[in-house]
């Protein structure tokens, strides 16, 4: 049935009671309803339907069918603010706006609502890199790269670098290279410049620092299928290109006849071998196959092999001796390692070295030699343009096809190799945009839009791109330009309903809390509820984000943009404030207060006698086996022998909790401790105690404490044995030991 409402008016109809005149109709005729014309499917039935601005939806059959009215649909002023990138995240677009980051609902919604946000993907970068970005793109590969100004950064890698040492780089063989196989100026005008499988051109009578015609090119797709070109020149107005020779010195060749260069001469390309250039064996050098350069002069032709040149008079038709060729060409410097050379337009000759570099010679005097790859085959590319507009305006994925927006150029990457872009690419948007399949269906308009917008004085075209499976948006100022490839799609309704759960995804538990029947889980920036003691499944709504739901449900306004990141720790004490760790803060919420304060210095705070307001030891001795014992107050530690950088793992134990059953006072503090005849002494005021019988370390065996609870560990000897002494302190020596010559430098303060 259909409904019709009023125009301009309320969405829904003027009577629900009446449906439109000749209506129940058959499912099968909803082709014919607007916006439903470009359905190509039928279906029996409809369990579900809803539509946004652009599409309609139905569900039908274990399929949802989306149907567009347009390929391209227009909407004006979407967003709120000038948009300086867009991406996708959690399956909602993030926008950013010059005061911050939005995230939108869905952009061809009814109505289009945006809300802040703090993409989880920045949270972690540096606070420079968090803002003013101006493309992200989840490649391909596998990673995600950010695009900021002139920079790239690697966010997998946490690594950044100059984007033009990676992105929108044309395969240039002789940049890449830096060589040049051979080189000439054709019958038409052109110079044409070879290395390895590609050429290029150049149409004027510069070359150093000109920009080539266009991007390189593929030799096989042009030169009568010769895969390489290893020599070229014209003689007699007849061009000859050979490929280089194989192992028995054979080589193809082909050869144009006139000043096109659509296809060769009938019956090529043909074979040859040294014997095409009938040098005489007395002036042949050794090896010869194939020379370097042929060159004209006059009446003569020049072959340049090796260090040597050999002249062949053309009217005589006689060869002349090996000469070398600097004597031609004064000044130009050793010649070994010459891979090409050619006389250009401007009428000086170019040499071209293996060592990547080049010299010029204008008939007088030879230039400076410079690197290859620093003047030759330079292209218009704005991604490489080294002058701090090399920029990435826009990124987008679409099925598998990545493009980069720069300026009034794009280019295109057909797979996950990023490491070069599609042949022939950049290009201009204007003119060649919507030959590209995902962007065909955008009308000539776009395209005079975003030439005007350039000439305007705009530095970009495309602002921001984002895209799923079937449609790409473009941002265009605060105009959004959605282009669907297909006007209609069926896809599989599993796809809808994905729920983001951290601790599903990571396999992980940051922390947990208990407050009154509820448990909570944190994992990420999210957490999830359970109530009660069933574990089986969490409460329903969940998981949510730490910053949107767990407030309200510890009772406060709102936490630390932090804590929003992740929890790493919590508790709820007896007294009922919600205790949270982040990081290097804990948050403490109580009656719906929160308080923050640095965990340092106020959690994991160890009691520690040594480090109090009294300075210095109050006794220390050195074990038999070379431990050393230090006492401070009512505690005690040990350093390994040897090593007196820091104490041993387990101190400051308590004097209590490890050296006997001494007396009451002993446990709060002693000021004297030596070894003597095999027993440790321990003394305070006027009195001593023999702790030990043999030079054993203290025991770390576990005791009952006095109260009857688990206590530390106590050693497992006797008694301690203790004498008093009447004036100045005297230390008992065991029966049986002479006290003549016992050592008194043992007595604390000299009192023996």
């Amino acid at each position: 049935m259909r409904y019709t409402r009023a125009e301009g008016g309320s969405p829904y109809p003027e009577d629900p009671g009446l449906v439109d005149i000749g209506y129940p109709r058959k499912l099968s005729a909803l082709a014919q309803e607007p916006r439903l014309h470009n359905l190509r499917t039928t279906v029996d039935s409809v369990s579900a339907a809803f539509a946004d601005r652009g599409t309609v939806y139905l569900f039908s059959g274990g399929r949802c069918h989306a149907v567009s009215g347009a390929a391209h649909r227009r909407y004006d002023d979407l967003a709120a603010d000038a948009v300086g990138c867009a991406f996708v995240e959690d399956g909602a677009v993030c926008v950013e706006h010059p005061d911050g980051w939005y995230r939108y609902s869905a952009l061809e919604g009814t109505a289009v609502a945006r809300e802040p946000v703090r993409p989880r993907l920045l949270r972690s970068l540096p606070a420079q890199r968090r803002t003013g970005l101006d493309a992200v793109l989840r490649g391909t590969d596998g990673n995600t790269y950010l695009f900021q100004g002139t920079t790239c950064v690697n966010v997998e890698l946490g690594r950044e670098y100059p984007l033009a040492e990676e992105w929108g780089r044309p395969r240039n063989a002789v940049y890449h290279e830096n060589a040049v196989d051979a080189a000439f100026v054709g019958s038409d005008g052109r110079t044409y410049v070879f290395r390895g499988d590609q050429f290029v051109t150049y149409t004027g009578d510069a070359y150093l620092d000109a920009e080539v015609d266009g991007e390189p090119r593929t030799i096989a797709d042009h030169w009568g299928g010769l895969d390489r070109v290893a020599l070229a020149y014209v003689r007699d107005g007849v061009t000859y290109l050979f490929e280089p020779p194989d192992p028995s010195g054979i080589m193809r060749y082909v050869a144009y006849s006139g000043p096109g260069y659509a296809r060769p001469d009938e019956g090529y390309p043909r074979t040859a071998d040294a014997t095409f250039w009938d040098v005489p064996d007395e002036h042949r050098p050794d090896g010869f196959t194939l020379p370097r350069a042929v060159l004209g002069s006059g009446t003569s032709t020049l072959l340049l092999t090796g260090e040597v040149c050999l002249q062949h008079n053309d009217a005589t038709g006689t060869w002349s001796y090996p000469r070398p060729v600097e004597r031609f060409w004064r000044g130009i410097g050793p010649v070994d390692g010459l891979t090409a050379a050619f006389t250009g337009r401007d009428g000086a000759t170019y040499f071209f070295f293996a060592s990547g570099e080049f010299v010029r010679h204008d008939g007088r005097s030879a230039g400076a030699r410079d690197q290859i790859r620093a003047r030759w085959a330079r292209t218009r590319n704005n991604f490489l343009a080294a002058t701090g507009e090399d920029i990435v305006d826009a990124a987008v994925v679409h099925r598998g096809v990545t493009f980069l927006f720069s300026g009034d150029q794009y280019v295109r990457y057909s797979g996950a190799d990023y490491r070069y872009v599609d042949p022939g690419y950049p290009k201009p948007i204007v003119g060649n945009i919507r030959a590209e399949k995902a962007f065909a269906g955008l009308p000539a308009a776009v395209e005079d839009d975003l030439a005007e917008r350039h000439a305007a004085g705009s530095r970009s075209m495309v602002d921001a791109a984002v895209a799923d499976d079937r449609t790409v948006h473009l941002f265009v100022g605060r105009t959004c330009h959605a282009v669907s490839h297909e006007l209609a799609a069926s896809y599989d309704p599993g796809i809808l309903g994905r729920v983001r759960n951290t601790v599903a995804d990571r396999g992980r538990v940051d922390a947990a809390l208990v407050a009154g029947e509820h448990t909570y889980l944190f994992s990420g920036d999210q957490y999830v509820r359970y109530t009660g003691g069933d574990y089986t499944r969490v409460d329903d709504a969940y998981p949510r984000t730490i910053a949107a739901g767990l407030p309200g449900e510890l009772g406060a306004a709102a936490l630390p943009v932090e804590f929003g990141d992740g929890i790493d720790a919590a508790f709820r004490d007896g007294d009922g404030s919600t205790y949270l760790f982040a990081g290097g803060s804990c948050a403490r919420i109580s009656d719906g207060a929160v308080t923050v304060t640095p965990i340092r210095g106020a959690w994991g705070v160890v009691r520690n006698a040594f480090r109090g307001e009294r300075a210095g030891l109050d006794a220390a001795f050195v074990a038999a086996t070379g431990e050393l014992y230090a006492f401070a107050g009512d505690q005690y530690v040990r350093y390994a022998r040897g090593q007196l950088a820091t104490v041993e793992a387990g101190y400051p134990r308590r004097i209590r909790d490890a050296w006997g059953d001494l007396p009451a006072a002993f446990e709060r503090g002693v000021d004297g401790a030596f070894r003597f005849a095999g027993r440790t002494y321990l003394a305070r005021g006027t009195t001593t105690c023999a702790t030990r019988a043999t030079g054993s370390t203290p025991s770390t065996a576990p005791t009952r404490s006095r109260s009857g609870t688990a206590g530390p560990a106590r050693p497992t000897t006797a008694r301690a044995t203790c004498t008093r002494s009447r004036g100045s302190r005297r230390w008992p020596v065991p029966a049986g030991t002479p006290t003549a010559g016992s050592p008194r430098s043992c007595c604390p303060g000299g009192a023996c």
